[in-house]
């Protein structure tokens, strides 16, 4: 949350993102809640990856570290806006966008998504975990899914945030696998 939020602060002219085929899909207000629950899996899966498979935690936290130091850096050097619709209707779920909308002011979609790139991770993270329970696996691999369609039917991001979003998170765990997580697990049990 520090890298999205803080580079928001530091920046100050974004450029404008969008074309004809982000404006063609639709604004799904019930997508809402996929994308909240991206919340939920980013504080739980740790844990859950941490007690059925340390390995799995090992390079899910090696990659998300990369992701985010990658992500913050783009962020600064290259940040991005768009306008978002004005969300209609008095139904819970556009008055649940309008509250995200409201706490997220500055409109910097910030490319690429970090909804999108972590809930990448949670995907390769449940097929990586062995230990990791069948039931779980599958709720983290469907929820990631949605949540990464929700980013653009909630109008949160465009299509060019997922499209970059995606490979770095793959790139991101394969580098960790590539320097392995034993190293990473020396470093941990030393902390």
């Amino acid at each position: 949350m520090a890298v999205y939020w803080g580079t928001q602060f530091l920046v100050k002219k974004p450029h404008v993102i969008g074309n004809k085929l982000d404006e063609k899909i639709p604004f799904i207000p019930l997508f809402i809640f996929p994308y909240i629950t991206w919340y939920i899996i980013m504080f739980a899966l740790p844990f859950a990856l941490y007690f059925f498979s340390i390995e799995t935690y090992a390079l899910y936290t090696m990659s998300l570290l990369m992701v985010l130091v990658i992500s913050g850096i783009i962020y600064l050097v290259y940040p991005t806006t768009f306008v978002r619709p004005e969300p209609k209707g008095m139904d819970f779920s556009t008055k649940v966008v309008r509250f995200i909308y409201a706490n997220d002011k500055k409109i910097l979609s910030c490319m690429p998504s970090l909804h999108c790139s972590l809930s990448m991770l949670f995907i390769l993270a449940a097929i990586d975990a062995e230990g990791l329970p069948l039931s779980i696996k599958i709720s983290v691999i469907l929820l990631s899914f949605l949540i990464i369609l929700s980013t653009v039917f909630v109008k949160q991001h465009m299509l060019i945030d997922v499209i970059t979003a995606l490979p770095l998170s793959v790139i991101c765990w394969y580098l960790a696998m590539a320097i392995g997580t034993d190293k990473f697990l020396i470093f941990f049990n030393f902390i």
